[in-house]
């Protein structure tokens, strides 16, 4: 809150110099507040922003994937050949081994990971699926594969995939794509003669993973209706923590003084859950569309995120079936019939000939505010395949 940084994320992503309590003792220590006192105490105490994440080189960049042999155009194909460059200089990794085990905010992972890039120093849930699809364009399959599996690893750790690799996202998720990824890859690879037993490996070892995160949001982001007689969940986003984000923490404090008639802890909490949509910030989320305070990310039955919710039952069912589970090949067939319908009672408007998101706990809400055009309109027609 000082104004030190421009960007709260920064002091966040700062690693420790010396254990947190040490860390803690020096600041309580400290006979004022001052910007010189505060400047002071983090040239002793932390490193730099990202001092953690070093570039790790790709093994399997090829120069000249086949895509760019079906490029005719001279502007196109060395523009393609830029982007396919870029991959060089955003797969990275953190190092952990200048300082103490907690000091530092990164989530260590087991391979090298892609990042967007600018202040997001780290990988991120959801914009992995769009990496992913880049990364097999370009036949770097091993990145992909490392992808998938620092994924996967995060689910079996802590039942599923934080919104980004640092901890203080360990409140929240991002929409569930892991197994669209897992899918993506194994039908990409399966065929390839090197990499046959490793699309095998990546079903046995992800399919009863993906059921932990699949069971996290059935439980955790649920939401049940009854439609002819049949129990319906249908999910939402939400987050386990109504405090302000550590990564927008001074944004978030300023938001809710300035708002002191508007439910402060439920603002908070809604402002995560609209973090955790991976749509951060829409009007989408805002009960009056002028107002950010107004934000209810938890209380709406989003239309995309249950398209996706579709599509993880209808790949679960598939990778049930590739390892000879009949009863649980069963279950997530039926759990998607089920889904089906609900697209059809609850979000469909026939007049619109569109689906919108449904505002679960105020109906009127939904009816004034939810049809808008967003992109997340379509999702279904993505999901119904």
């Amino acid at each position: 809150m000082s104004g030190i940084f421009n960007d709260s994320k920064i002091f966040v992503d700062m690693p420790l110099r010396h254990p947190p309590a040490d860390v803690k003792a020096a600041f309580d220590a400290l006979p004022d507040h001052s910007i010189a006192n505060l400047k002071k105490f983090l040239e002793e105490n932390f490193y730099d922003a990202w001092s953690d994440v070093k570039i790790s080189a790709p093994t399997d960049w090829k120069a000249n994937p086949a895509f760019l042999k079906n490029i005719k155009d001279h502007d196109l194909l060395s523009f393609a050949k830029d982007v396919n460059g870029i991959w060089k200089t955003l797969v990275k990794e953190f190092d952990h081994s200048f300082s103490c085990s907690e000091c530092f905010s990164s989530i260590k992972s087991k391979y090298p990971f892609v990042v967007p890039g600018g202040r997001f120093e780290e990988y991120y849930y959801w914009d992995n699926l769009w990496i992913v699809h880049g990364l097999l364009v370009s036949e770097m399959y091993e990145t992909a594969l490392h992808t998938i599996h620092n994924l996967l690893d995060n689910i079996d750790k802590y039942g599923f995939m934080p919104n980004g690799a640092r901890i203080y996202y360990l409140s929240r998720s991002q929409p569930p794509v892991a197994s669209i990824m897992v899918r993506l890859i194994y039908d990409t690879i399966k065929d390839l003669p090197e990499y046959k037993s490793k699309a095998q490996d990546l079903i046995n070892y992800g399919y009863p993973i993906l059921k932990k995160e699949y069971e996290f949001f059935m439980t955790n982001r649920a939401y049940e209706i009854e439609l002819n007689g049949v129990k319906v969940v249908l999910n939402h986003f939400d987050s386990d923590e109504s405090t302000p984000r550590p990564e927008s923490y001074k944004e978030d404090v300023e938001l809710a003084e300035e708002h002191p008639e508007m439910n402060s802890t439920d603002m908070l909490k809604n402002l995560r859950a609209g973090a955790e949509s991976g749509w951060d910030f829409s009007s989408r989320w805002f009960k009056n569309k002028s107002s950010f305070a107004s934000i209810k990310t938890s209380e709406i039955l989003p239309v995309d995120l249950n398209a996706i919710m579709l599509l993880n039952e209808g790949n679960m069912a598939h990778f049930a079936e590739l390892k000879g589970i009949d009863n649980e090949r069963n279950y997530f067939r039926m759990q998607e019939t089920i889904r089906k319908m609900a697209f059809t009672h609850i979000f469909y408007d026939s007049e619109m000939g569109e689906w919108y998101d449904y505002w679960y706990k105020e109906t009127d809400i939904y009816n004034i505010n939810s049809h808008a055009f967003y992109a997340s309109n379509f999702a279904p027609i993505w999901a119904f395949g």
